[in-house]
């Protein structure tokens, strides 16, 4: 599992916004610190180093239970 940044927002959509420490594929699984898998990255926003990654949340209505929380993507 590679670091892929804090979960910061909840768009008005249901997809979680999450503050990068890289930039990962459009596609990407993104998983917990368990290793479940929460989504798939959807789109990267912003500057190439630090990028913010929209998160397409797998289970509807479980992103705002994970803000602040660390993801990863496999």
């Amino acid at each position: 599992m590679r670091p892929l940044g804090r979960a910061v927002n909840v768009t008005p959509r249901g997809q979680l916004l999450v503050r990068g420490k890289s930039s990962p594929r459009v596609g990407d699984r993104v998983t917990d610190v368990r290793g479940r898998e929460v989504g798939r990255v959807q789109d990267l926003v912003g500057p190439v180093r630090e990028p913010y990654v929209v998160v397409f949340v797998a289970q509807k209505g479980s992103a705002p239970k994970l803000l602040g929380q660390d993801l990863f993507t496999r």
